[in-house]
């Protein structure tokens, strides 16, 4: 019976393998001029691609969560650490930076306030790119292999499923910076102003993006969650690093061997952030009666006896040209990863 049962099946398979050869199937026209196959118009991707996005960002409210709780989370430490440093003049230390010597002048303390103001500038920076860079590499690689499935299919154009998606994230990047600003803005003592208050804003929520965009671009580059992860830091680092604070920027322009990485300030989001907050809370407060407030820089018979903090740290980029740096880092490391995906 098996024999039987065996040469049957034999027979059978042979007469399907005949039937198959003789079918002839003409090629899809679009196929034998070498065009993509079709998709939807670019209009019904943008609609149904940006409605995915949404519905996924309300089924799993986790990653804007996450993102509030990780900011809150820091302020708890940050406010209390920094707490009301604007006594520039070290007449009024009650509450602030207190003597810690009893010979401390005025000046001495004014000079403590100083800097530790331009510290907490600069940690509100770098809080920003940790908190928007590693995080978006790891979230991105869970969802890459969806896109890489959809992506085969020819199911939609890369650059719309980039677009979508960043549109979609737009109001939780907008609602965690002025969860923070709002938090820091008077706790630490910056400038008492509704114009740098939003100038403040603005370059904070600029920094969540070019951070989040660089996190894509990076993720995108990789299709090992492990390997992005290793090499967040390698990007990370010299980031932060060239942003301004560690060292003066300008003192290490056209010197070697500095000049074989210097060139990565321009690159770093920090940079911009430090640079954009500096202008911010100093320039403005230097506009109004620069020679008699010491974060200014002091003068004698024409002679600069002590810089001002703006020139001290070299973060004389103009404010709006700092906005300008890190819409255009943003801006460019979305396409980055389009070409990426692409590739």
């Amino acid at each position: 019976m098996t024999l039987l049962n065996n040469a049957y099946r034999a027979s059978v398979e042979n007469r399907v393998k005949v039937d198959n050869s003789m079918i002839k199937i003409r090629m899809p026209k679009d196929w034998e001029e070498g065009k993509p196959a079709y998709h939807a118009s670019m209009m019904t991707q943008l609609e149904q691609l940006f409605y995915r996005s949404w519905i996924l960002s309300k089924r799993e409210p986790r990653i804007g969560r996450a993102k509030i709780g990780s900011t809150l989370v820091v302020l708890v430490f940050l406010v209390p650490v920094f707490w009301q440093l604007n006594d520039y003049t070290g007449t009024n230390p009650d509450g602030k930076i207190t003597r810690t010597n009893p010979d401390d002048s005025p000046t001495q303390l004014a000079a403590m306030n100083e800097s530790s103001m331009v510290g907490a500038i600069y940690f509100l920076c770098v809080m920003q790119m940790f908190l928007n860079f590693l995080p978006t590499v790891i979230v991105f690689q869970g969802e890459k292999p969806i896109f890489v499935r959809e992506r085969a299919s020819n199911m939609y154009d890369i650059w719309v499923y980039a677009t979508t998606k960043m549109i979609a994230e737009i109001p939780i990047m907008l609602v965690c910076p002025i969860i923070l600003v709002v938090c820091v803005y008077f706790t630490i003592g910056f400038n008492d102003s509704v114009v740098e208050f939003g100038e403040f804003y603005l370059i904070v929520a600029l920094m969540v993006q070019a951070a989040t965009a660089m996190g894509y671009f990076l993720s995108s580059a990789f299709n090992s969650e492990t390997a992005a992860v290793a090499f967040a830091p390698i990007i990370n680092m010299p980031l932060t690093l060239l942003g301004g604070y560690m060292i003066n920027l300008e003192s290490i322009k056209n010197k070697y061997p500095q000049q074989l990485v210097e060139w990565v300030q321009y690159l770093s989001p920090v940079r911009y952030c430090f640079n954009g907050l500096m202008q911010a809370q100093w320039g403005l407060y230097c506009e109004e009666n620069p020679t008699t407030k010491e974060a200014c820089g002091l003068m004698e018979n024409g002679t600069v006896i002590k810089k001002s903090l703006l020139n001290f740290y070299a973060t004389t980029i103009p404010y709006w040209g700092c906005v300008a740096g890190l819409f255009f880092l943003w801006i460019m490391c979305r396409i980055c990863t389009v070409i990426s995906l692409v590739l």
